[in-house]
């Protein structure tokens, strides 16, 4: 089996830290706005992003 631990590292770094702000979370875009990326991005066969995008303040 394969266990994925980065989900939980994540959530470590940014539970009760005000000092780091999410800037894009792709996979919760693609889950939340689908038809939106698909009309801004018809060329794109399917949406596959899983970065998180991070800003220290």
């Amino acid at each position: 089996h394969w266990f994925w631990t980065e989900q939980y590292l994540v959530h470590a770094l940014l539970i009760d830290n005000s000092r780091i702000e999410v800037l894009l979370a792709n996979h919760a875009l693609e889950r939340s706005q689908h038809d939106v990326l698909r009309r801004l991005f018809p060329q794109a066969l399917r949406w596959t992003g899983g970065s998180l995008w991070l800003r220290m303040r």
